[in-house]
């Protein structure tokens, strides 16, 4: 963010009675996503956890206004989604980079689509891309980055561009440890400071529990929120230290609360995972 931006406000988050069925190319029905109605306040902090194939991905593209729910709608701030836009920034699976940019120029696009000046979007992104610890790659085209590099870009250029919405699809899961608890700390960061609202895809229980401030736990296809968990392990003045919040009480009574709920929604049971 820019000295002359502000951090933009982030909107009420509602789905309302939204449900999604796809058709395969083999004409086949799929329930994806059971009618689901649920608020988000702004500034909060959701992940969401459950089996694969659940419906996480597709709550997030419902957000974004990739996708369009087969019944209901999302609205923000009372305003249905009519597809994407700039409030709202959304971080895929795999990076999806323009392969005949340089990483600087992808990661000023979005200075670009706001009309700031060259200079202004050159200090803009050398600031995400020090902050993804790319700083030296900054000339380099996208394919002569590796895949953890280029998701690390991505995500320079989605924070870059200052949504007040924030999706986030397993964004660290290709990434090392270092790396992914560097940009965990500077997500936790931008969320305390710039107060927006994270949507944030997860397989894992610990970086759920560690981050959010609400975790969703999805039931297997078709899916739906079975268990919506308040989470406030640690104190959210103090800077953020996964070490010692992993010793927290708190956050092994939902560690384990969570693993549960998910293990339920596989009909399983911690005890049968682990072969017992």
């Amino acid at each position: 963010m820019t000295s002359t931006e502000k951090a933009s406000v982030s909107p009420r988050v509602q789905l309302d009675d939204v449900e999604q069925t796809y058709t395969t190319d083999a004409g086949e029905q799929v329930h994806a996503l059971t009618p689901t109605s649920v608020t988000v306040e702004p500034g909060e902090f959701v992940c969401i956890v459950g089996p694969s194939g659940c419906g996480k991905t597709t709550l997030l593209r419902m957000i974004a206004g990739f996708l369009r729910p087969t019944h209901g709608q999302v609205l923000l701030d009372d305003r249905p989604i009519s597809g994407p836009g700039p409030d709202r920034g959304v971080v895929f699976q795999h990076a999806n980079l323009f392969p005949w940019l340089t990483v600087e120029q992808n990661v000023e696009l979005s200075g670009r689509f706001r009309k700031i000046s060259k200079k202004n979007r050159r200090a803009e992104a050398e600031r995400y891309l020090d902050m993804v610890n790319l700083s030296e790659f900054g000339s380099k085209r996208p394919y002569e980055l590796s895949g953890g590099m280029q998701q690390r870009a991505q995500i320079a250029r989605v924070l870059a561009g200052n949504p007040s919405i924030l999706l986030m699809d397993e964004p660290f899961g290709a990434l090392d440890a270092l790396t992914r608890e560097t940009l965990q700390h500077e997500l936790i960061d931008i969320w305390r400071k710039d107060k927006k609202t994270v949507f944030f895809v997860t397989h894992s229980v610990d970086e759920a529990v560690l981050l959010s401030s609400r975790v969703w736990v999805m039931s297997a296809r078709p899916g739906r929120i079975i268990e919506d968990i308040p989470s406030n392990v640690g104190d959210p003045t103090a800077p953020f230290d996964p070490a010692e919040l992993r010793t927290d009480p708190e956050f092994q009574r939902l560690r384990k609360h969570i693993a549960e709920a998910i293990y339920a929604a596989q009909g399983a049971t911690l005890k049968s995972a682990a072969g017992e």
